[in-house]
């Protein structure tokens, strides 16, 4: 286990700034030992989104339009996000991912409605650009972002039950200062993981959704089948997937919820 706890003791600054500085690194040390492979396998289907991007901006046809080039710079921004929900998960931070993942599915539905509709970079520029109005454009393309959007929004960002525990429930009666590691919280952290690959998931796809007329090659191939869309993932992706929801089972079993 390693986190600072507050059991009747008193809380200084110093604490503060040692958990900040020090105790957040060993969060993060701890996390690696076990789950080292999410950040692993996540990273080169990151890196090749980046290489995506990049060479689209330095692409002189492209930057020819303003909006072609907001929407890109937009993506790359959610590609940043994306890396920093992993950094507050890694600190031991299971809910603070999924407030910048909502935020996240704002930014790429907005990328997606500014290059589709190039007039609305103006309203942007102005600061009178409405991003919430964009995941309703947005998931006409791709249904699971207003899905993801709205689970996001009622659960993490909207107070509800998962910010709430029953007395004494709170790590046998202590409170974490910070974010904190404690293997015995698995089922957590595999439920945190399958919201942020999720999310990776839906920018990957909303790039190559949004930018097809530009790419050649794509990696989530879209099907329709009877009448509902579903997306064939990359193989590490979909191993990575299925890994951690064979993990999530057996812990619900294991705990009979």
């Amino acid at each position: 286990m390693a986190n600072i706890q507050k059991e009747n003791k008193t809380i200084s600054s110093e604490g503060i700034l040692e958990h900040i500085i020090k105790t957040s690194n060993d969060v993060g040390n701890h996390f690696d030992k076990i789950y080292s492979y999410f950040l692993e396998e996540q990273s080169g289907e990151i890196a090749i989104y980046y290489n995506v991007l990049d060479n689209l901006t330095n692409d002189e046809n492209f930057n020819k339009s303003q909006s072609n080039f907001q929407s890109a710079l937009l993506f790359w921004r959610s590609l940043n996000s994306y890396i920093s929900a992993l950094e507050l998960f890694r600190s031991g931070y299971l809910n603070e991912p999924q407030l910048i993942t909502r935020h996240i599915l704002e930014i790429i539905s907005s990328a997606y409605d500014i290059y589709t509709h190039p007039e609305k970079l103006k309203l942007l520029r102005e600061n009178k650009y409405d991003s919430t109005v964009s995941v309703t454009i947005a998931k006409k393309v791709l249904p699971s972002i207003g899905k993801a959007y709205g689970i996001t929004s009622n659960y993490i960002t909207h107070i509800s039950m998962l910010h709430s525990a029953p007395q004494g429930d709170l790590d046998k009666g202590s409170l974490w200062i910070g974010g904190g590691f404690d293997e015995n919280q698995r089922l957590f952290h595999y439920s945190a993981m399958m919201g942020l690959l999720e999310t990776l998931v839906l920018i990957n796809e909303m790039i190559e959704i949004t930018f097809s007329d530009w790419l050649s090659e794509f990696r989530y191939e879209r099907k329709n089948e009877g009448g509902v869309s579903k997306t064939q993932l990359p193989t590490r992706i979909e191993k990575l997937f299925f890994g951690i929801i064979s993990k999530f089972q057996d812990l619900t079993l294991k705990y009979k919820l």
